[in-house]
This record gives C-alpha cells, structure tokens and sequence, in this order.
C-alpha cells in the first residue's frame, strides 16, 4: 500500500508541474500579442503623423487648362510666384481658336445688276438627299462681299409634262456680311433651278446637276 501511495502522490506533483508550465507560457503569449499590438499602433501614429506634415506643406494649388501646380510657399516664394506668373501667362497665349473654314469650291457663278451671286459647298459636287450650300453676294466694283439684306431661296424640278417638283429649301445669315448659308433637300437625281430673291426684289437663278 506504501508503494503505491509513493506513486500516485508523484504522478500528482507532475500533473501540477506541467499545468504550472502551460499556466505561465499562455500568460507569455498573451504578453507578446499586447506588446506587438501596442507596437503596431505606434507605427500607424507615426505614419499618419508623417503623412498630415507633408498636406501642410502642400498649402497653395492653382489650376490652369486643367493642370494643377502645388506650391510649397516655405521653400522657396519667389520661384512659387514665378511659377504662378508662367501659368497665367501660357493660359493666355494657349487660349481657345477658332478653326479655321474649309475651303469651298465654286459650283455655279451669276450676275444680277451690281452682284455677283456665287453657289459654292464643299466637294464641288451635289449628292441626292439634304445638301448644305452656301451664296456669296459681292459687289462687280470692288468684288467684297457685301449685306444684301433678307435673302429667299427656292428649289424646282422641272417635270415633263407636270408641274415642277419643289423641295423644301432653308437660308440662314452667316456672321460674316454677304454670306448666306442654304440647306436644300434634293430628293431625286436630276437637274434643278434655284433661284435667289435679293435686295429688294433682283433675282438670279441657277442650274444645279444633282447627281
């Protein structure tokens, strides 16, 4: 019976002994997580304390066309104010253009009285379906394109035997004096008369191919 107490009370004082080790490496581990969260959380404060120094540099933005320039005032003012100076004046000269007009060819020439009236558009060419045309009105004296005041336009087929087809045709003023801009619908291939009422009353009529 002696031996066998000997043995248990033996087996007891290890079972404590581990769980004492085990007791003591859990409170380790919960001691090294603290630690390396706490470090952790140091090294975001650094980072954004890094990051808030370096937006208040940054102090004055500008934008010009669409660019931005920072300015850092502290470092160096005069070449900042040089900066801003170059910025202003480059968008100045780089300012919106106006495009340039295409050439348009002549298509037919006219005169009536003191005018020469002149249909012109793109291509030289008239296609079937909607057209985009233009009239020029200038003086035979000087040749300058002159304001001739309201300005109506008409277009017909001739049809054997019938009536002439008439198209739907629209004028509008251009910006630049003596310069008027048509739209004619032409809604079949053939030869058409457009004819222009200017200046109280004078006329002048064209012979268009419509192809």
């Amino acid at each position: 019976m002696l031996w066998r107490h000997a043995i248990w009370h033996a087996k007891d004082e290890r079972r404590s002994s581990v769980e004492i080790t085990t007791h003591v490496t859990t409170v380790d581990a919960r001691r090294t997580a603290r630690v390396a969260a706490v470090a952790n959380c140091q090294t975001k404060l650094q980072r954004s304390s890094s990051l808030h120094r370096s937006r208040n540099d940054l102090r004055w933005t500008m934008k010009s066309r669409g660019r931005q320039i920072s300015l850092s005032p502290q470092r160096n003012p005069r070449r900042s104010l040089m900066l801003v100076l170059l910025a202003l004046l480059s968008g100045f000269a780089c300012g919106p253009r106006r495009a340039e007009e295409p050439a348009l060819k002549h298509l037919q020439q006219q005169q009536s009285g003191d005018y020469v009236v002149t249909v012109l558009n793109e291509t030289g060419q008239i296609k079937q379906g909607p057209a985009p045309l233009r009239l020029e009105f200038r003086k035979t004296s000087d040749q300058q394109l002159t304001d001739v005041g309201d300005v109506q336009v008409s277009a017909a087929m001739p049809m054997a035997g019938m009536s002439d087809m008439v198209v739907d045709t629209s004028v509008k003023r251009s910006p630049q004096a003596g310069r008027y801009e048509l739209n004619v619908n032409f809604s079949m291939a053939g030869t058409y008369r457009l004819t222009a009422t200017f200046a109280g009353g004078q006329q002048v009529r064209f012979e268009l191919q419509v192809t």
